[in-house]
């Protein structure tokens, strides 16, 4: 969720909605609401950032409730998290279903490397051959998750069993996060180029 900042016809910056959790620099001018867990940062670029400028940005901003974002899930995903889950990064390799729901999802356990030598800034190992089985409750996935993603449009959340009724999962990389209890509270879409 990224607005930009025109002066005349040219860009001079922008407001962006993040995760409410992501550490920002501290260049940045950042606007936040611990009730709502929502947090936006501006960005202007240099010579555009006088007083009278940052004045008229902050205060025409405020942040209010509404719709589930999927900033708003991302949020989520650093709650849990921080509660003790952590985030797996792979393939799903395969889904086990039970009365018609999925029940557990065999994940193809991966990690992404940054490495300036590789051709796109990254590598990307497997960690095990062998797909290691998580439980599943009703969730939503994400499957094109920002930053990766960031078009300005109505973003697909579909609960598990749509997706993988009607999407062609198996190609793609995705973050699991995964609680603290060990199930699978969200999947959230990674692209990877």
């Amino acid at each position: 969720m990224i607005w930009e900042i025109k002066e005349d016809d040219y860009y001079i910056g922008w407001i962006t909605f993040i995760p409410y959790f992501t550490e920002t620099d501290s260049e940045r001018i950042v606007i936040e609401d611990e009730e709502l867990l929502r947090k936006v940062v501006i960005s202007l670029k240099d010579g555009y950032a006088d007083e009278s400028v940052l004045d008229k940005i902050t205060d025409s901003l405020e942040l209010v409730g509404g719709p589930f974002t999927s900033v708003d899930m991302e949020t989520a995903a650093q709650q849990y998290i921080r509660a003790g889950g952590k985030k797996v990064f792979g393939m799903i390799e395969n889904v086990k279903f039970e009365e018609g729901s999925p029940v557990s999802i065999f994940i193809k356990e991966m990690e992404f490397i940054l490495d300036d030598d590789a051709p796109n800034g990254f590598r990307i190992e497997t960690l095990s051959e062998v797909p290691v089985e998580y439980p599943v409750g009703s969730i939503n996935v994400l499957p094109l998750a920002p930053p990766h993603y960031n078009k300005c449009e109505t973003y697909y959340m579909p609960q598990l069993k749509d997706f993988i009724e009607n999407y062609n999962y198996k190609h793609y990389f995705y973050d699991f996060i995964v609680g603290a209890d060990g199930e699978i509270k969200m999947i959230l879409g990674r692209y990877v180029p």
